[in-house]
C-alpha cells in the first residue's frame, strides 16, 4: 500500500494548511478542502490534483492580506522537555521595513497550549504575525 501513497506540498499548489478533504462527486480529480497559509487567512479552496496548479480559493473568512516581506512564517521545530520531546513552531522577526538598531534580537515571546499537536494550525494568526 505505501507504493500508492503520493505526497503533495505547497510547490503544487496547495496552500501550508489542509483539513478537511473532500473529493468532488462529479469530478474525481478535483478536492475541496478547507486551508491556509501564513500570509492569507483560511478558507475552502478547490484544487486538481492532476493539473497541479494553484488551488482556487472558493470563499475566506476575510480579505486581509500581509506583504510577503512582513509575513513570519513558522518553522517546525522540536525541543527537549522533562518528559521526552515537545514540538512548536517558531516565528523567526520578519519586516523587511524596519531594521532594530539598538537590541542585538528581538524578545522571544512563547505561546503554549495544551495540546493536541492538531489544534496548532500555521494558517494566518493577525496576533502572531503583529506581535
Amino acid at each position: 500500500l505505501a507504493k500508492d501513497i503520493v505526497k503533495y506540498t505547497s510547490a503544487d499548489g496547495l496552500p501550508t494548511q489542509v483539513s478537511g478533504i473532500l473529493v468532488d462527486p462529479s469530478a474525481s480529480d478535483r478536492i475541496f478542502f478547507a486551508g491556509g497559509a501564513p500570509s492569507s487567512p483560511g478558507g475552502l479552496f478547490s484544487w486538481s490534483v492532476s493539473e497541479r496548479g494553484p488551488a482556487l480559493q472558493l470563499c475566506s473568512s476575510s480579505t486581509l492580506r500581509i506583504p510577503p516581506g512582513s509575513v513570519s512564517t513558522p518553522k517546525a521545530i522540536r525541543f527537549p522537555c522533562p518528559l521526552g520531546e515537545a514540538y512548536g513552531y517558531y516565528y523567526p522577526p520578519a519586516n523587511d521595513q524596519y531594521e532594530c538598531t539598538t537590541e542585538p534580537a528581538p524578545p522571544l515571546l512563547v505561546k503554549a497550549h495544551g495540546g493536541p499537536t492538531a489544534c496548532a494550525s500555521t494558517s494566518l494568526n493577525a496576533g502572531i504575525q503583529y506581535w
